[in-house]
């Protein structure tokens, strides 16, 4: 991962989530998505949420399905304990082929088995409606 990692490591199965987590979004394996999830987890987005994990697939799916091109870039993952934050670039291209980038921020927390407890996204989606308008 070419993502800037802070100086304070978290177990081996968090850092495996993630790199899973990540790959599976890319490359729209949205079941694969919510097999990272615990089955008590829940996932928050900006008006969405929260989702249970029977939900995530389906919602993950329907929020990229404008996204023909897509790929979340984390840049900084800052880790403590069971908690990583996520600093994401968006790239991707809209229905249209218009190009779109912008930033995201996930913050994660894990359970003893490396599952994901909870994901909380955001996002500014004032600035993201006002790109895809233009």
């Amino acid at each position: 991962s070419t993502a800037r990692r802070s100086t304070r490591s978290s177990p081996p199965a968090v850092r495996k989530t993630l790199d899973a987590y990540f790959s599976a979004v890319n490359e729209d394996r949205f079941d694969d998505v919510a097999a990272l999830f615990a089955p008590d987890a829940t996932l928050t987005a900006p008006g969405v949420g929260p989702l249970e994990p029977h939900e995530i697939a389906a919602y993950l799916a329907k929020a990229l399905q404008g996204y023909p091109s897509h790929h979340d870039a984390p840049t900084r993952i800052v880790e403590a304990a069971s908690t990583a934050t996520v600093e994401i670039t968006f790239t991707g291209e809209t229905q249209e082929g218009a190009p779109i980038t912008f930033d995201a921020l996930d913050v994660f927390d894990f359970d003893e088995h490396g599952r994901i407890t909870s994901l909380r996204t955001w996002f500014d989606s004032h600035e993201l409606r006002k790109k895809l308008r233009a």
